[in-house]
């Protein structure tokens, strides 16, 4: 039944009950519907594809031959942004989710969508879905193929509020052990500078940001890495 609805509001909203009322039946662990053939894979699953079917609803919003103007549609498109985004909470709040099934499942399929819609709101939203509702360790854990994923969203995304919301996050878990983290991070915000041809303003506040980062978790090499940052600027 919910595959036949395509009219994008009506299935959106059913979609998004059916996310709701499947919230406690789906196997997770140490839940009473866990069992040998069925554990948070199948849940995993479940919400990944619901979340793919819900994304490209949210994006025909915008394409539906109506009366209503482009501004009433991007309007409407803003208010029911959070059906879609309730399928990454859904996600971040399994127990049994590892980092490794994120690594291999949740992350790359999550990045694989948005990159294929090259819908900008949907970028901008679901990116920061993501950086906010999974673990900080996850981010640490797959940060290249993250960042590689944010250097491939739409041009017109706001990247400056996305890189700094995960470099904020970044500096509560990276340890003086990680300190290589920092030279990796620089070289795809290098990268994002030239992809999305940055304004001076908001390549200052990025670098800013990361100058933080770099002075609060890697003291051994404080003055190499402010260098670095300046001499990129």
């Amino acid at each position: 039944m919910v595959k036949g609805v395509q009219q994008p509001i009506r299935g959106l909203f059913l979609r998004f009950y059916l996310l709701k009322t499947m919230k406690d039946l789906l196997p997770d662990k140490g839940s009473e519907y866990e069992d040998d053939e069925n554990d948070v894979t199948d849940s995993i699953d479940f919400i990944l594809k619901n979340f793919k079917e819900m994304n490209r609803l949210w994006i025909r919003l915008q394409y539906m031959s109506s009366q209503k103007d482009d501004y009433k549609k991007e309007e409407e498109r803003e208010e029911l942004k959070t059906t879609v985004g309730e399928n990454i909470y859904r996600l971040s709040s399994l127990n049994g989710l590892t980092v490794d099934l994120y690594k291999t499942k949740v992350l790359p399929h999550i990045l694989d969508t948005l990159i294929v819609c090259e819908d900008v709101m949907s970028h901008q939203f679901l990116i920061e879905c993501l950086i906010n509702s999974f673990p900080d360790e996850f981010h640490l854990e797959t940060l290249q193929p993250l960042l590689e994923g944010i250097s491939k969203l739409h041009k017109d995304v706001d990247i400056k509020t996305t890189i700094i919301t995960l470099l904020d996050r970044l500096t509560e878990v990276v340890t003086d052990k990680e300190s290589n983290i920092f030279k990796m991070v620089q070289k795809y915000i290098d990268e994002i500078f030239i992809r999305f041809n940055c304004k001076m303003e908001s390549k200052l506040v990025i670098q800013v940001s990361l100058l933080s980062f770099c002075i609060a978790k890697d003291q051994a090499k404080v003055t190499e890495n402010i260098n670095s940052v300046l001499e990129s600027c």
